[in-house]
């Protein structure tokens, strides 16, 4: 839930643009490092994809993984709504 916040509050939409959904796959490290992203589901439109790529990159890194999960990374499918 933190991730989606911060990648919300790190999106901005190209001037000019309607809305849209840009899915991006994402893979955080347990220490909340951004390890790797890619474009899941593209919103039909580049620009979109392209803010919606910029957004996760922005607010990372996120806060670290909480101390019962164990893993060295996570990966998880992030959707990003432009309106």
């Amino acid at each position: 839930a933190r991730i989606r916040v911060d990648v919300s509050g790190a999106r901005r939409a190209p001037r000019g643009r309607r809305g849209g959904e840009a899915v991006v796959a994402l893979q955080v490290g347990r220490d909340g490092s951004l390890r790797g992203r890619r474009l899941h589901r593209s919103s039909g439109d580049r620009r979109l994809d392209d803010a919606a790529m910029a957004a996760v990159a922005a607010a990372a890194p996120f806060p670290a993984a909480p101390t019962g999960l164990t893993e060295p990374t996570y990966a998880f499918l992030l959707p990003v709504r432009f309106e």
